[in-house]
This record gives C-alpha cells, sequence and structure tokens, in this order.
C-alpha cells in the first residue's frame, strides 16, 4: 500500500465528507486572506489605515497561507503525506493570526470588523489543522474505505431527498442567483469581467444538482459557506452595533441609524442557522447523507 494516491483494484476511494470540507475551508479561508489584505491595501492608500501598522503583514501571511493551499489540494486529492504538512501550516497561520489581532485589537485606527474578522479566520485555521485527523480522513489518506462504484452502488438504494436538503438547495440556489444578477450588472455597467457570474452560476448549478443528488462534496461545501455565514454575520452585526455608540466628542457627529442594517443581518443569519441545522444536524439529512457518495 502506498502512502500518496488512495486507489486499489475497486477504483478509487470515496472522499470523505471531513476530507472535501478541509479543503474548501482552506481554498476559502486562502481566498478570503487575499481578499482581505487587497481590501486592508486600498484602506491604506485611502488613508484609513496607517500604513506603519501593516509593514510586512502581507507577505507573511502569503508565506503561511500558500502552503496551507497547496498541502490542501494534496489532501484532497489523497496524498497522505500532505497531512502534517497541512496541519503545520493551519496552526502556524492560526498563531499568527491570533497574534496579528490582539497587535491591532489596540490600534484606534482600526475598526473593530477588522480584528474580529482576522480571529474568525485563526478559528477557520484550527478547524482546518483538525479536520484531516478525524477516523473517515485517516482512512482514506490510508487507502481504505469504500470505492466510489460501491459508493454509488449503495446510494441507488436511497429515496429522494428530504425536505431540508430541498430547502437548503432551493435557498443557496436563490442567493447564488441574486449574485449572477449582482455580478452581471455589474459587469455591464462597470465594464467589469464576464467570468465571475459564469463561475457563481456554473458552481450553483453543481452545488444545487449535488445537495438533490446527496453528493458529500455539495453538502461540505454548503455546511462550510453556511457556517462561515454565520460567522461573517455575527461580525457584521457587532461592527454595526459599535458603529451605533455615541462618541464622547464635540466634533463627532450623531450615530448613524443601524435599525434597519442590524435587522436585516439578524434574519439573514437566522435563515443561515435553519439550513445549517437542516443539512448538518436533521436526522433525515444525516442519513440521506450517510448513504451518498
Amino acid at each position: 500500500m502506498t502512502a500518496s494516491a488512495p486507489a486499489t483494484r475497486a477504483g478509487r476511494r470515496m472522499v470523505p465528507e471531513t476530507v472535501h470540507a478541509c479543503a474548501f475551508l482552506s481554498y476559502l479561508l486562502a481566498g478570503g486572506l487575499l481578499a482581505e489584505l487587497s481590501i486592508v491595501h486600498q484602506m491604506i492608500e485611502l488613508g484609513l489605515l496607517a500604513a506603519d501598522d501593516w509593514d510586512g503583514i502581507q507577505p507573511l501571511v502569503l508565506l503561511l497561507a500558500l502552503p496551507m493551499l497547496a498541502a490542501a489540494v494534496a489532501v484532497h486529492l489523497g496524498v497522505r503525506p500532505a497531512r502534517p504538512v497541512l496541519a503545520i501550516a493551519a496552526w502556524l497561520l492560526a498563531a499568527f493570526l491570533v497574534i496579528l489581532a490582539i497587535g491591532v485589537a489596540g490600534l484606534s485606527s482600526v475598526p473593530a470588523t477588522v480584528w474580529l474578522a482576522i480571529l474568525v479566520n485563526a478559528v477557520a485555521a484550527v478547524v482546518v489543522a483538525r479536520l484531516p485527523y478525524g477516523q473517515d480522513a485517516d482512512a482514506y489518506l490510508r487507502g481504505r474505505g469504500l470505492s466510489r462504484a460501491e459508493a454509488r452502488t449503495a446510494a441507488r438504494a436511497r429515496g429522494r431527498a428530504p425536505g431540508g436538503v430541498v430547502l437548503a438547495a432551493v435557498c443557496l440556489g436563490s442567493a447564488a442567483l441574486v449574485g449572477v444578477i449582482a455580478t452581471v450588472d455589474l459587469a455591464v455597467n462597470a465594464g467589469g469581467s464576464a467570468m465571475p457570474p459564469l463561475a457563481i452560476a456554473a458552481m450553483a448549478v453543481a452545488l444545487v444538482r449535488g445537495l438533490l443528488k446527496g453528493r458529500l462534496w455539495a453538502r461540505a461545501y454548503a455546511v462550510t459557506l453556511l457556517a462561515l455565514a454565520l460567522a461573517a454575520g455575527t461580525v457584521t452585526v457587532i461592527g454595526l452595533w459599535r458603529a451605533s455608540i455615541p462618541r464622547h466628542d464635540l466634533l463627532a457627529s450623531a450615530p448613524p441609524d443601524v435599525g434597519p442594517a442590524v435587522l436585516t443581518a439578524l434574519l439573514v443569519m437566522a435563515v443561515d442557522a435553519v439550513l445549517l441545522y437542516a443539512l448538518a444536524w436533521k436526522d433525515t439529512s444525516i442519513d440521506y447523507f450517510t448513504a451518498g457518495w
């Protein structure tokens, strides 16, 4: 038995949901960090953040995030030696992000949402480091477990998707449709690229189809997105609450009315929580995806 490719005479092994979740979270974490670094750079150029406070941060984040991303791809493909590399890179990234969050939390020029978002990323990095060490992931990386052909055969006896899964598929598909419309409008009116709406549409179709057919990767991706959306919603609500606190300054303007924005954020978070429960914890969904592949 080799340590790299999880394949036998029965065919390639079925990728466990935890491995899918680990990989997807790594991809989203790395992409999110790059996006946040771009936002920080723009805020520095606009004079909203002090450049000296962020000197050298971008190279360090890239130095830690890129090896984690590469190792996550390898683990997703079943390369067992990449697992400790992924764990070490993720733990180092988490430690660095915690230190960074503590360092910038006391800076008056840094909004609370910035260091809270950094902490969310640190927690995500810890989850990335832990996910590939579960029982199913260990069996997959050692070349054991059901083959894809065996899993497909077992899935044929399964019934239709339960209501919770259908609800999640409809809601996520609708949200993706809104994203497609928004990016198409941006592409038409602002001269943007047509690739983002096409990519969102393709991913949405694949995700909805995957959920309804009981694909493990689809539930792993959907659960990861919903969990990150809840975390982002929490950070947003805290940021809005802090923005509504009156400043004791003679020259300070009155705080904005954040009530409608907070209510909208809470409603979206409530929907996220319901969908997350329907996919991750509802018994009928668990049984449905247990027989999936």
